[in-house]
């Protein structure tokens, strides 16, 4: 029970991801054209590969913030009868650093995957370049999106592992939930929205993004 119980949360911090891009395979397939569905294919292949490079912040962040929380435990042990300090403890300094760490990580891969996104996705589609130019065009606008976002899937990503270090089981799957509700209404809201940059795929990522920050 108790294993069951912090492995649910855990798997939730792995799919959210995936999660928010199935939303919009849906969504996009259900309100945009079989063109913009197309892009989706490819397009969330690049953002779920390269998404998986930043696998390392979580289970570093994991053992970091357990390893501090354990030193707190014994500070707090050898000092109980002394009057609190003013240093911050050593759990606090470490989600300060790994989030600020996350954050440099995943601005630093979003610039990447913006600057080398037509290349990922050649590699992804192939065929020796004969795509359908408005499908690649389509892919290129919902990757370049949602590399915006990579930094705060980041630090999501790293704050929810480090409340699951500290035993917070509710706060991680909270803000799934968030992100893929949020992710969800504003699919509906934007995909149909004509503008070349707004609606279809792109709103599609634009609505990612957005659900991402807010979670």
């Amino acid at each position: 029970g108790d294993v069951l119980k912090f492995a649910v949360p855990a798997i939730g911090v792995w799919l959210c991801v995936p999660l928010l891009s199935m939303i919009d395979t849906s969504t996009v397939g259900s309100l945009a054209g079989t063109t913009e569905l197309a892009a989706l294919n490819p397009a969330i292949a690049v953002i779920n590969y390269t998404s998986k490079l930043m696998s390392f912040l979580f289970s570093g962040t994991t053992a970091m913030m357990a390893a501090a929380l354990t030193a707190d435990r014994q500070d707090q042990k050898q000092s109980a009868t002394t009057a609190s300090s003013a240093k911050l403890p050593k759990t606090a300094k470490t989600l300060v650093g790994v989030l600020q760490i996350s954050s440099w990580v995943g601005a630093g891969l979003g610039v990447a995957v913006l600057v080398f996104a037509r290349q990922l996705l050649s590699a992804i589609i192939g065929g020796g370049g004969t795509v359908d130019p408005a499908i690649m065009t389509a892919a290129m606008k919902y990757v370049m999106i949602r590399a915006v976002g990579y930094p705060a899937a980041a630090v999501c990503g790293s704050a929810q592992v480090a409340c699951l270090a500290q035993g917070d089981v509710k706060m991680p799957l909270y803000a799934t939930v968030v992100a893929a509700v949020s992710n969800l209404v504003l699919d509906l809201a934007l995909i149909r929205n004509p503008h070349m940059w707004i609606g279809g795929a792109a709103g599609a990522a634009w609505a990612t993004t957005a659900a991402q920050y807010l979670a």
